[in-house]
């Protein structure tokens, strides 16, 4: 590894490290299988190492969504999380949630204080992306569908959300598939942070355990 520098600060070792120090986790299979090629492998993978990652979701042309059976792990960072497709072309890959939660109305999502649900509660209810406690996590070219909260960020410093989306429930239904999947009926997840601010490989600080 190439130590750029090593800052001390509040007794804790930082170090920096370049882009060419960066593990790429290539998602290669839509499956949610754990096995090795899977996302949720490449989060295990990710998360089980302090060094900074690229997880890569880079599946064919005729199927970029991946059903999940279960929740997936929390994302740690200094992560990237990408869509190899939007890279490309503007194509997102999909997170599904039809695997293990029900599709149904507002109501399969509780809020925190019971009798409560919907999306104006305060709630932390099944989200497809998790950035909970950790740094330096980014997240682009994804479409995460079917959840009660599309990514849920909590106590998570420099979590650089970009170029996503989560389809709206309350339109789908009502167009044609082929728009759909064409992202008519959608929110784009952008962030509003300053470019400054702007997670770069280059700059990127090791996991800190």
């Amino acid at each position: 590894m190439t130590i750029a520098r090593v800052l001390i600060a509040s007794a804790a070792i930082v170090t920096t490290v370049t882009a060419t120090d960066v593990r790429v986790l290539r998602v290669t299979t839509p499956a949610d299988d754990g096995r090795e090629g899977s996302l949720r492998w490449a989060i295990v993978s990710s998360n089980a190492t302090p060094e900074p990652e690229r997880i890569e979701i880079a599946l064919g042309d005729s199927d970029r969504t991946i059903t999940l059976k279960s929740a997936l792990p929390p994302l740690e960072g200094p992560v990237t999380l990408v869509g190899a497709a939007w890279e490309r072309t503007g194509d997102y890959v999909v997170i599904d949630a039809s695997g293990y939660i029900a599709s149904g109305g507002p109501e399969r999502c509780p809020g925190a204080t019971p009798g409560q649900f919907g999306a104006n509660v305060r709630t932390m209810t099944l989200p497809g992306l998790q950035i909970v406690d950790t740094t330096d996590v980014e997240v682009t070219g994804v479409e995460i569908r079917g959840f009660c909260i599309g990514m849920l960020v909590n106590r998570a410093k420099n979590a650089f959300i970009h170029d996503n989306r989560r389809p709206c429930p309350r339109c789908e239904s009502s167009l044609p598939a082929r728009l759909a999947r064409r992202g008519r009926c959608a929110m784009r997840i952008l962030s509003a942070r300053d470019d400054s601010q702007r997670l770069r490989p280059s700059s990127r600080t090791q996991k800190s355990r």
